[in-house]
């Protein structure tokens, strides 16, 4: 024995070895067999006239199988011998794999269990699973694969689940097929934004972190459990009801200030896109420049990033006082809550996020901003205001900042939605800045 088989065995002081050996041939043979987890299958035999000895050792290792994880060539394996199964009967090895036995389901019931299956398998596949309690939703996740990892409880770090700014280590989301949240209802993250990364990550498969926009290719699975029956549940409200507010919310707009740098924009579309909700996030740091993250990058914001700062570089003094943008570096990412992908229109929006970053100040909570502003600072005429307003008190937001020219349009608001929504209006961008930021 090596000294890897050695300490395996010290392991184990109260058994003793009778014909079984665990040799350096099984080792170098099962190159898995002592990384973690399950190392092997072993018959175990109890010796009574031994346990009255002083010292004895009554248990015996009778036999070790090992137990391998994975190999090399398991996927060539797996293509040969489904090549010996029909459908149905890859199906149904396929759910004796995890634990379940076929021939008492039914098909649906089959199709049911193979879909939990699909995150393994398929990168970036987010998946909801609710139900009554002890009905082995977790044991999927925590007991079939290496490659999954269960968070029980719900509670997560953006370090561990994301990126470690301070180390550069990569989260889960980028060391896992399958990162599985059981008790959904318990989500939390030690950051407020904690939660909307996650969100913006199950959406786009990427998240930023710094400077840098990072993919990854782990699937997000959250499993919840209802506590009353299925019926019950859909009668005092909805099959979604034990997932907790911040999931359940599809637009992210609250009342407290976002991070410095932060801000909500209604893009108002254009001849071929809907109105649409976007999240800007500005960072800042030494260097030079505006780098937008998104890949590819919209054409239409694109252009909305590229007036927001040469507006910023212009009128720099009465925006950010003696503070010199040239001198630091802006990455700015562009998310987006509705169908809506251009960000178009947006560069009012995109000239508070760069001011806020590189002030340190934060933008007022629940505000959302509408408008563009062109190279020379003029700010362009809103044609669908009225639209705009509705769209806002739709996603939660509580305040609304205008172009001053959209005054005469907002007439044809209705007073509902008009008592929902504190509407401000700007002449410039300075303004618009002046009442977006936080006192």
């Amino acid at each position: 024995m090596d000294a890897r088989t050695d300490s395996y065995v010290a392991t184990l002081p109260s058994l003793r070895l009778t014909d079984v050996r665990l040799t350096p041939a099984m080792v170098t043979d099962n190159e898995r067999m002592l990384t973690g987890g399950f190392y092997a299958e072993m018959t175990l035999s109890y010796d009574a006239s031994i346990a009255q000895e002083k010292g004895g050792r009554p248990f015996g290792v009778d036999s070790l199988r090992a137990i391998q994880l994975s190999k090399r060539e398991v996927l060539d394996v797996l293509a040969k011998g489904r090549q010996d199964f029909s459908t149905s009967e890859w199906r149904d090895l396929l759910l004796r794999s995890v634990g379940f036995e076929p021939g008492t389901l039914s098909d649906r019931a089959k199709d049911a269990l193979l879909l939990r299956m699909v995150p393994f398998v398929e990168r970036n596949y987010n998946m909801v699973e609710l139900g009554p309690r002890g009905t082995g939703k977790s044991h999927l996740f925590q007991q079939v694969s290496p490659y999954a990892h269960l968070i029980s409880g719900g509670k997560a770090t953006v370090a561990r689940m994301f990126v470690n700014n301070a180390t550069g280590q990569r989260g889960l989301v980028c060391q896992y097929d399958v990162v599985c949240f059981d008790e959904v209802s318990g989500v939390s993250f030690d950051q407020k934004d904690g939660v909307n990364i996650m969100k913006g990550y199950m959406e786009s498969g990427e998240f930023s972190r710094g400077k840098e926009s990072i993919r990854a290719d782990g699937s997000v699975v959250l499993v919840g459990n209802f506590e009353v029956d299925v019926e019950h549940q859909q009668r005092i409200g909805h099959l979604f009801g034990p997932l907790p507010p911040e999931l359940q919310s599809q637009s992210g707009i609250g009342d407290e200030p976002l991070e410095c740098g932060q801000i909500w924009t209604l893009s108002p579309g254009g001849q071929d896109e809907h109105p649409g909700l976007f999240r800007l996030e500005a960072t800042e740091g030494p260097g030079s420049g505006v780098r937008v993250l998104n890949n590819p990058v919209p054409a239409a914001f694109k252009e909305s990033i590229r007036c927001a700062e040469q507006n910023l570089y212009a009128r720099a003094p009465q925006l950010v006082g003696d503070r010199d943008p040239r001198a630091h570096e802006f990455s700015v990412q562009l998310r987006g809550f509705d169908a809506a992908r251009s960000g178009a229109k947006t560069a009012v929006a995109a000239l508070i996020a760069l001011s806020s970053a590189l002030l340190k100040k934060s933008v007022r909570g629940g505000l959302v901003v509408v408008g563009e502003v062109t190279l020379g600072g003029t700010i362009e005429p809103i044609h669908s205001a009225v639209t705009l307003a509705e769209l806002a008190v739709e996603k939660g937001a509580k305040s609304l900042l205008l172009p001053v020219a959209c005054r005469r349009q907002l007439f044809d608001l209705s007073d509902e939605m008009a008592t929902k929504l504190d509407i401000e209006f700007y002449q410039d961008g300075r303004d618009a800045l002046l009442k977006a930021l936080v006192d």
